[in-house]
């Protein structure tokens, strides 16, 4: 029974954590240095490049500015 369970919670937590891959918004995760750690789908289709640019992309050029407050 134990390792039922187990297994009942590891696929809510792997269901839980693919929630923001999943999500029609735009989720963005990036370093206090301004590189882009995790964008979803829905963020690389919004931001073309951003992957890419990382850092120098214009939104983060945008972001990182506020995250120093």
């Amino acid at each position: 029974m134990e390792r039922t369970a187990r297994e009942l919670a590891h696929r809510e937590l792997t269901e839980l954590a693919s929630l923001p891959e999943k999500s029609p918004d735009p989720i963005i995760e990036v370093s206090s240095n301004g590189h882009v750690t995790f964008c979803n789908a829905a963020a690389r289709r919004s931001f073309p490049g951003l992957i890419v640019k990382s850092a120098s992309h214009t939104l983060i050029n945008h972001i990182v500015p506020v995250l120093d407050l």
